[in-house]
């Protein structure tokens, strides 16, 4: 691992980890391998139905008890066309992302599209991957529910009964801020990598939000994340209380 990375607690997330994707490529004309069907796990494929990527680690802390049986099933998966494995190339090492493969995508009732990834960014694939774990952290505690988004929205999540639009910055904040009213939710989340991005997109948005550190989301137990806010330009800290949506529908967390 890159010394200089880890000194700086650079984001797994981050483009300044990550250079480019290895994309595989597939055959118009490859189904995938139907015995196989078998083999499917249908949590990691309703998740990349909605999340379209994720990388091998967040499938494992999520979907699996035993890394090493999980390991096997993600890459049996791969080899039969229920997932296809991609990488995240940096020069600390490749990182294993998986999307749907053909076979996958029927499992889930949808239209398969060869290589519809290729139109896809290093930043989106990234955001993707920052909504995924922020998805699966509110899910885990609340009531939580997932709707894609137009940018510069990656998603919009419902929790309890209230909805919040979720912004993910990647080094492009001065492009949100020019566009940040245009967002029309009432409420954000907002991931970032540093906290002087939170505080510039903050000085134009009219709305509230709520902020969490990359940094918060990778390292501890999502319970535990602290999130963030402004008051005259102070910032706010405030822990999750993972309790109160589930006990009240009405309860919302800002």
């Amino acid at each position: 691992m890159d010394m200089d990375l880890l000194k700086e607690r650079i984001s797994p997330y981050s483009s300044r980890r990550h250079q480019s994707i290895a994309w595989q490529e597939v055959a118009h004309g490859w189904l995938g391998i139907y015995q196989a069907v078998e083999w499917a796990d249908p949590p990691v494929l309703e998740y990349l139905k909605h999340l379209k990527f994720a990388t091998r680690s967040q499938l494992l802390s999520h979907f699996y008890t035993s890394k090493q049986s999980g390991i096997k099933r993600i890459e049996r998966m791969a080899r039969t066309g229920i997932l296809l494995r991609h990488s995240l190339v940096s020069m600390a090492g490749d990182t294993a992302l998986y999307t749907l493969g053909p076979l996958g995508t029927e499992l889930v009732r949808e239209r398969w599209t060869p290589n519809w990834w290729l139109s896809f960014s290093l930043i989106d694939v990234l955001k993707h991957l920052v909504t995924g774990d922020l998805y699966l952290g509110f899910a885990g505690i609340w009531p939580c529910t997932f709707a894609a988004a137009d940018w510069p929205l990656t998603a919009w999540f419902t929790l309890g009964c209230m909805e919040y639009g979720v912004l993910i910055i990647r080094d492009d904040v001065e492009q949100i801020r020019r566009h940040a009213s245009s967002t029309m939710a009432m409420r954000l989340i907002v991931a970032v990598e540093r906290i002087g991005d939170a505080a510039r997109l903050n000085a134009v948005l009219d709305i509230p939000a709520r902020f969490i550190l990359d940094q918060d989301l990778v390292c501890k137990q999502f319970p535990q994340c602290v999130m963030f806010r402004f008051e005259n330009g102070m910032l706010v800290l405030e822990r999750l209380l993972g309790d109160d949506i589930s006990k009240n529908a009405d309860t919302t967390i800002f």
